[in-house]
Formats: C-alpha cells, structure tokens, sequence
C-alpha cells in the first residue's frame, strides 16, 4: 500500500511568487544603483563619450566621463550620462550600444544581476549582457561569460576648476568675497 501511495505522490518544489521575484529584483537595483563607475574584466572603464553617441571601455584610470549614475528603476537600472542630462544607455536587438537622449523606455533598462564573484551582470530588454570587449568595444551578446562581468565602484562629486579657491577660508582670512567665507 506504502508502494502505491508513493508512487502517485506527484512531487512539487516550490516556486517563488512573482511577488518574490519582483521583491528580489528591486533589491538588486537598489543595491547597484547611484554613483558608480563600471570596470570590465580587462580593467578598462565603461565611457560614454561626451559630443557624440557613442559608449566604448576606456583604460585606468576613470575620469570623469567614467562616472555614471546608476538609476533604480522598480527593478531595473538605467545608466545615465554624468555629462549630458537625460542621455541613457540603449541596447537595440542587433547587439549595439548607444546613448539616446531620451526619458528611459524599456530599451534603456537594464536586468541588474549579482554573480557570485560579486561582479554585476547587466541584462538587457532583449535578454542580451552587456559585453566588453579587449579592444574596447560595448555591446551586448547572447550568453553571459566572464567578459560580462562588472566591478561597480562608487565615486564622489567631481571637483570642476572654476577659478575659486578649493580651500574654506578661515574666518578672518581674506577670501575672494572678501573676509570669512564666502
């Protein structure tokens, strides 16, 4: 009887609710949102270049067109331009990566995914990776590899030279605004 019983036991693992999933997801683009910096696997940097549309993986050390900022979209991230408001990474379905001057719409929007090497992957609205190649070139492919993995470092405002002082003048130290701070 022990037999028959066993034998028309259907067996279920349990699986995650959506609710799950979409909890989990918007912890992971949480915690990879806000000022980062994203280095590839060759140690090279993710740019976006300043007058054209252009992305490419530069080489150390980041400067300021390194820098991006990493929004958190209910689940999913955009990464936005420090240099031009409103320019997003785009991925289309041949495997290209651009800047697009837009308001982020699902082609901007990224999947983030931790490995377990604590790099990120990055998922693209075709089911693409963000991929950096050795010579530079971004773009996305099929399968996730190790040239799809990321290091995100975060990095502070960047200091602009304006022709003031970079330094707090002491109370009674003349200033260019003329005593105490200005």
């Amino acid at each position: 009887m022990d037999a028959q019983i066993h034998e028309n036991t259907i067996e279920t693992t349990p699986q995650p609710s959506k609710e799950t999933f979409s909890d989990h997801a918007r912890q992971l683009s949480a915690e990879s949102s806000g000022k980062k910096r994203i280095k590839s696997i060759h140690g090279t940097y993710l740019r976006g270049q300043k007058y054209e549309d252009g992305v490419d993986f530069v080489p150390a050390p980041p400067r300021e067109w390194e820098n991006w900022y990493i929004v958190d979209w209910e689940g999913k991230v955009a990464f936005k331009a420090i240099h031009i408001p409103k320019r997003f990474i785009r991925a289309d379905p041949e495997g290209n990566v651009d800047l697009l001057f837009t308001h982020p719409q699902a082609w901007e929007l990224w999947a983030p995914i931790k490995n377990d090497d604590g790099s990120w992957s990055f998922q693209s609205h075709h089911g693409q990776w963000l991929s950096a190649d050795a010579d530079g070139k971004a773009h996305t492919v099929e399968k996730k590899q190790e040239w799809e993995h990321f290091w995100l470092e975060c990095w502070t405002s960047v200091a602009r030279r304006t022709g003031f002082r970079t330094k707090t003048p002491e109370p009674n130290e003349p200033s260019r605004f003329g005593f105490g701070s200005a």
